[in-house]
């Protein structure tokens, strides 16, 4: 059984948006896997930069990492050893190559991973998803976030 919960906030400018990232940040665990969706624009990149910031990832060097399909980044905070950013827009399908790669970065359990893009992801890997966050453009600097936190519970058997 899958639980969710669901908090939407508003974000006024690229700025905002990006500590909203970096506030969103501390809240993760190790292992944590987010799936940022949203139309061109609407912001993944800056979250991203801000879920970088909050992980103490040096926001200079988080970019769109559409030509290369994943960017990883040493962290030493939480618990957590890596954030990897991967960007699945210029991709109409994957690899087998590229399938193994996002794999064993989802796999991690002392990683987070940043997926933009990730109504790509195929539906074999939504099973590593713990977060998903969709971007909305309401205005020209304006944004709203609505953030999904999935709680999976295996069933127990009664005795």
């Amino acid at each position: 059984m899958t639980q969710t919960h669901s908090i939407s906030t508003r974000t006024t400018s690229p700025g905002v948006t990006e500590r909203a990232g970096a506030r969103f940040a501390r809240t993760l665990k190790p292992g944590a896997v987010i799936t940022l969706s949203g139309i061109y624009g609407a912001g993944k990149t800056t979250f991203a930069r801000g879920v970088a910031l909050g992980l103490r990832v040096s926001a200079r060097h988080v970019a769109s990492p559409s030509f290369v399909l994943i960017k990883e980044f040493p962290v030493h905070t939480q618990g957590i050893r890596t954030l990897a950013h991967i960007d699945l827009w210029r991709l109409p399908r994957l690899t087998a190559t590229d399938s193994h790669a996002i794999e064993e970065i989802l796999k991690r359990p002392d990683g987070i991973t940043l997926i933009e893009w990730g109504i790509k992801l195929p539906k074999r890997f939504q099973k590593y998803v713990s977060h998903s966050v969709n971007l909305k453009i309401t205005g020209p600097t304006a944004r709203t976030l609505i953030i999904h936190s999935l709680h999976s519970r295996k069933k127990t058997k009664r005795a």
